[in-house]
């Protein structure tokens, strides 16, 4: 499909907020690893934002710009993190926790990472039993559960605009890490008790500035 007209892509502002639902072996790798590559330490092995190319017309007119320089997309000095999580108290534990990383690659910005807290987690033993949270909401209804996580975004974004030091994010968005599909599961496991719920709720998401997808495989 060829575009005929060009698309008018607006450029990325201003903060953007990055929560994960739990800060395990792959939040906190990659937490780390944006870290160490905006202050330099190491290069962004794995970025396809941030060292693949794109090719632009055709293989002999030689236009191959980084992604990064092509699209507007956020910085990495930029990005803000936050998350979940019912075990470490912050993003440096849990690193050391999960050893993926050595403590010599930690060292150079273990403040950062101590810096980056999460909440207090939804957390159900039936889904995780041989995990024990002790960081975890007091909530036993799924759908309060699933109301105290859109207050949590909503007060990170919150703590943002006020914080001195930082820009307001503006831009929020959550990753979910699993294998299987978001859609349905993250729904289910939220206690929606229909679609038309979990849009209601999605549409409360956007009224609060953020932005919210439903998705079904």
């Amino acid at each position: 499909m060829v575009m005929t007209t060009p698309r008018d892509i607006a450029p990325a502002t201003g903060r953007l907020g990055v929560l994960t639902p739990g800060l395990g072996a792959v939040a906190s790798t990659f937490i780390a690893g944006v870290i160490a590559a905006r202050q330099g330490l190491q290069p962004p092995i794995g970025s396809v934002s941030q060292m693949a190319h794109i090719r632009l017309g055709t293989k002999e007119d030689g236009r191959n710009p980084l992604i990064r320089e092509f699209v507007p997309l956020a910085d990495l000095d930029d990005i803000v993190f936050g998350g979940w999580d019912p075990i470490s108290p912050n993003a440096l534990e849990a690193a050391r926790t999960c050893g993926v990383l050595n403590e010599s690659d930690l060292a150079a910005i273990s403040s950062e990472l101590e810096g980056v807290v999460p909440m207090d987690a939804v957390f159900d033993q039936e889904w995780v039993s041989r995990l024990e949270g002790v960081r975890v909401k007091d909530i036993p209804n799924k759908w309060d559960q699933a109301m105290a996580l859109i207050d949590d975004i909503a007060a990170f974004n919150r703590a943002r605009r006020q914080a001195p030091s930082l820009i307001d994010p503006g831009r929020m968005v959550v990753l979910k890490k699993s294998r299987r599909s978001a859609g349905p599961v993250y729904t289910a496991r939220l206690g929606y008790p229909s679609r038309n719920a979990a849009r209601k709720s999605c549409l409360r998401i956007r009224r609060a500035g953020l932005t919210c997808y439903l998705r079904r495989n």
